[in-house]
């Protein structure tokens, strides 16, 4: 009987060996930083927006009796709640030759758009990455302490800087996140 070639497990292997990345080329990281994605302002609006919720679907059913609003005003408001009681570890974020990083996962030039760095003196410091997946448009990223003009350095020779607009969505999820 003839030796079964299975050429599914050969596929696999030359696919792995495409994209394997050496360990050693995202060490040399041009900028790197650390940054928490919460804070004490939004912790607060998240238990108010939590607590908001709840009491609205105590009086919707108190007032109009309606079961399936009142179930998922309670469900929305009690999941906040929840969220806001996960423990969220600070993001460790850098920039190579290869692309960006944030914690385990490393997002390749070659997948991203453009960036633009979002910076208000004494207020907000972010990066935002724009993406060529239709589905995913953009990733925002907390700056902390980092310099945006160091970030911008490093990025400006990868990248084109494109400013993105901000989403009536990404508004409202800061101000309760």
């Amino acid at each position: 009987m003839p030796e079964v070639l299975d050429l599914r497990e050969q596929l696999s292997q030359e696919q792995q060996s495409d994209f394997d990345v050496p360990e050693s080329s995202f060490s040399d990281t041009l900028v790197s930083w650390n940054a928490s994605v919460h804070s004490q302002s939004a912790h607060r609006n998240t238990i108010i927006a939590g607590l908001t919720l709840l009491v609205a679907g105590v009086a919707v059913l108190v007032i109009t009796k309606d079961w399936i609003l009142t179930i998922l005003l309670i469900l929305s408001g009690s999941s906040l709640l929840l969220h806001n009681q996960k423990q969220h570890p600070p993001l460790t974020m850098g920039v190579s030759e290869q692309g960006i990083h944030i914690n385990d996962r490393t997002y390749f030039y070659r997948d991203l758009a453009s960036f633009w760095v979002e910076y208000h003196p004494g207020g907000l410091k972010e990066l935002s990455l724009g993406l060529r997946h239709w589905y995913l448009p953009h990733i925002k990223l907390p700056l902390g302490e980092q310099s945006p003009i160091e970030i911008r350095q490093a990025l400006v020779t990868f990248l084109p800087e494109r400013e993105h607009p901000t989403s009536l969505l990404d508004i409202v999820i800061k101000k309760i996140f």
